[in-house]
């Protein structure tokens, strides 16, 4: 696949970052008709997501990895701590 990626690139002068942009918006427009319609976000969406923006904005937020370690903190508690077996 990557020879043939280079083999179009060089036959047409062109990046391949330009080549891949057109292969994904070829990809997606193919996927997505085109006029599908986007929805609006209700008033509440809205209200929600600014509460999420300002929250990170002052520090009040949880990492993914966090609230994951957090889980299994919480899940090794619970079942009692058994050694791993390899």
């Amino acid at each position: 696949m990557a020879k043939r990626v280079e083999a179009v690139r060089k036959a047409e002068q062109r990046t391949r970052s330009g080549l891949m942009q057109e292969a994904l918006r070829y990809y997606f427009s193919a996927r997505i008709p085109a006029g599908t319609p986007e929805e609006e976000a209700t008033a509440g969406e809205l209200r929600a997501i600014a509460r999420g923006r300002a929250d990170v904005a002052s520090g009040k937020y949880l990492t993914l990895d966090k609230a994951l370690s957090d889980l299994h903190a919480l899940d090794r508690r619970r079942r009692g701590s058994r050694p791993k077996v390899p």
